[in-house]
């Protein structure tokens, strides 16, 4: 592309670049993005994507646009929006992993069961994001993930400490904290509800701590 102002569909753009260098990486988590970002904004107007085609869909730096849209339909409102969330994930995967013509969205039980075998192509700080969608069986934009994500990890700072080889390992969570335990936490499908449900559990300890005083005087 010499031109960012020109509009390719997402088959030219992958046929234009590299995605396996970090540089189509990172401008393919941008763009995948950005398509997560457009699905919700035509959700919340009411319309739904009728075709991941990548030829029915088009770019032009951060302008992305589908093609073929409907108009939602009240009675099975939040099916369509799931099975587009689910649908667009299963449109990045197969990007990913360079295997799109294999992969079925209709074998849901299939790509739950060999997610490890897709999740080595994947960027390390978005594969929980996949494992929640095929494993765990979540419905959530790739855009509210990545706000939790970033939201977690600004408001994590109180704890972090420093263990003197942060400049070198970078910073880690402390197992003393009830948050650090949860971030530490082997378990991914900890880790990704934890993502989640942070700033529910900084309420709730606001709430509850003063009470403790409160009942104990």
């Amino acid at each position: 592309m010499n031109n960012s102002n020109d509009i390719y569909t997402l088959k030219e753009w992958l046929t234009f670049h590299n995605i396996k260098s970090n540089e189509g990486i990172s401008e393919l988590k941008n763009i995948f993005s950005n398509m997560d970002r457009e699905m919700k904004k035509l959700h919340s107007s009411n319309y739904y994507i009728k075709s991941f085609n990548v030829n029915n869909i088009l770019i032009s730096g951060d302008y992305i646009k589908y093609i073929d849209v409907g108009i939602l339909d009240n009675d099975y409102r939040r099916d369509y929006i799931n099975k587009n969330i689910y649908y667009l994930a299963c449109l990045q995967l197969g990007i990913y992993s360079d295997c799109l013509e294999y992969i079925n969205p209709e074998n849901k039980n299939y790509l739950k069961e060999e997610f490890d075998s897709f999740s080595i192509f994947l960027p390390e700080d978005v594969m929980l994001y996949y494992k929640g969608i095929f494993v765990n069986e979540l419905n959530i934009y790739l855009d509210d993930f990545l706000r939790a994500k970033l939201k977690r990890e600004i408001g994590n700072n109180s704890y972090l400490v420093d263990d003197g080889s942060s400049r070198s390992q970078g910073m880690h969570y402390s197992k003393s904290t009830m948050v650090g335990r949860i971030m530490n936490d082997d378990n991914s499908t900890a880790a990704f509800i934890a993502i989640l449900l942070f700033p529910v559990i900084i309420l709730l300890l606001a709430i509850i701590i003063p009470l403790m005083i409160i009942l104990s005087g």
